[in-house]
């Protein structure tokens, strides 16, 4: 669960979920005699948080939405109440590649009650501003799916960990925000938010090369 990932790491969780199957079951070893033998990783998400007022602005205006640069039949999908927007979900196939920006704090209040998250950010630095509890924080989620990974052969879970910055990088340049200073889009500038996410997500140069052709 996502309390036990903050508070352990998905490392020493999986370590943990291994060790039991390895007590209560016989896996099948085939190649290297080790675990990755037999596990694989076939779904991954990773999610970066950020105190931004001025993104709640945009969202409130209703203007984030049209900041977007988006690749050929990647569709993109706004949920909110009439009057501004609480979730924007770029990609609507789950086997590639999603992006999702939520306001994770209406999402606490209203739905999971994780208040525990506060102290996550404390130990990274942030407090809330007084009287301002859980507002005006977003969430930045990627998820990579089934078919995005094969591409890249990241089939074990300390390939996809070493390759991290580069895989979120590429997420994060495919299908990004823009502020529009240039009639050709393809070369305006990062949105603030968007350039901040990816200097947070490692600024990675290169991506992970496509192995796996059809």
């Amino acid at each position: 669960l996502s309390a036990g990932l903050w508070e352990h790491g998905a490392r020493r969780l999986k370590d943990r979920v291994v060790r039991m199957l390895e007590k209560e079951t016989d896996p099948i070893y085939t190649d290297t005699g080790t675990v990755d033998d037999w596990c694989n990783v076939t779904r991954a998400d990773y999610a970066l948080d950020f105190y931004s007022p001025e993104l709640s602005k945009e969202m409130r205006s209703k203007t984030f939405r049209h900041s977007f640069l988006l690749t050929s039949g990647v569709k993109m999908g706004v949920v909110g109440p009439s009057s501004k927007d609480e979730t924007i979900t770029i990609g609507m196939n789950r086997k590639t590649l999603v992006i999702q920006i939520y306001d994770k704090g209406q999402e606490i209040k209203d739905r999971s009650g994780k208040n525990w998250m506060r102290k996550i950010w404390e130990k990274n630095g942030f407090f809330m501003p007084e009287g301002q509890e859980f507002q005006d924080i977003w969430r930045l989620e990627v998820r990579f799916g089934k078919d995005y990974l094969k591409e890249r052969n990241m089939r074990k879970f300390d390939d996809f960990e070493a390759e991290l910055p580069k895989l979120m990088s590429e997420a994060l340049m495919r299908r990004r925000a823009v502020i529009s200073n240039d009639m050709n889009r393809a070369r305006c500038d990062l949105h603030p938010f968007w350039a901040e996410a990816f200097h947070a997500a490692g600024a990675a140069r290169e991506y992970v090369p496509i192995g796996r052709q059809i």
